[in-house]
């Protein structure tokens, strides 16, 4: 999805207020991205190169949380009982430092002979946030009017912020019906209703 394309509907669905968030539009979708990444990350894979007894590992800037670790799965297809069956992987976790940087945390180093059957590259699968690249916003089609129902609902808090006793009258979609009152106001029954349809979706 275009990043233009995001923030045009976002103007027309916000109406007259969309004047209120005039020049913070892409801050307004980048806060509702981060957000609403908790809800429908992306699904990517990463690997780092083992080293000897070394527990911590630079993780990806967008990683969200570790969803499931590949290292040593190929090589479980073996019977436990066969030669080179890795026993005891290690978990992985996610850790950040006081400079907010994220580090993967083995929950042990793996013996040689799981080393020796599974080699030194470690692949793991990470749900991450999702991010503007390149103008553009990776999201399914079917999430996009989700997308853009929580930067609306992001807008409105904005307003609430700024324009405390501004009445605002905005639209719940494109096209959709018209919601007036405070911003506050309007802003928990759009959260309300972004919640509802994340969980039916």
């Amino acid at each position: 999805m275009q990043l233009a394309t995001l923030i045009d509907r976002l103007k027309k669905a916000m109406m007259d207020s969309a004047e209120l968030i005039e020049g913070t539009e892409q801050q307004i979708v980048e806060t509702a991205l981060s957000d609403f990444s908790r809800y429908r990350p992306h699904t990517k894979v990463a690997t780092f190169s083992l080293m000897t007894n070394q527990m911590l590992y630079l993780a990806p800037s967008d990683m969200i949380r570790v969803r499931t670790v590949l290292y040593g799965q190929s090589q479980r297809a073996k019977q436990p009982w066969e030669q080179g069956y890795p026993r005891n992987l290690p978990r992985l976790s996610v850790i950040e430092s006081d400079e907010n940087q994220k580090w993967v945390q083995l929950s042990h180093y793996p013996s040689e002979s799981v080393v020796m059957s599974c080699g030194r590259d470690f692949s793991y699968t990470y749900y991450g946030s999702r991010k503007i690249v390149n103008d553009a916003i990776s999201v399914d089609v079917q999430d996009e009017s989700l997308l853009l129902l929580r930067c609306i609902a992001e807008a409105v808090k904005y307003i609430a912020v700024h324009q405390l006793n501004k009445t605002v009258s905005v639209r719940n979609s494109v096209g959709g019906e018209a919601k007036n009152g405070t911003p506050a106001a309007i802003h928990e029954q759009l959260m309300t209703q972004f919640e509802r349809q994340v969980k039916d979706a």
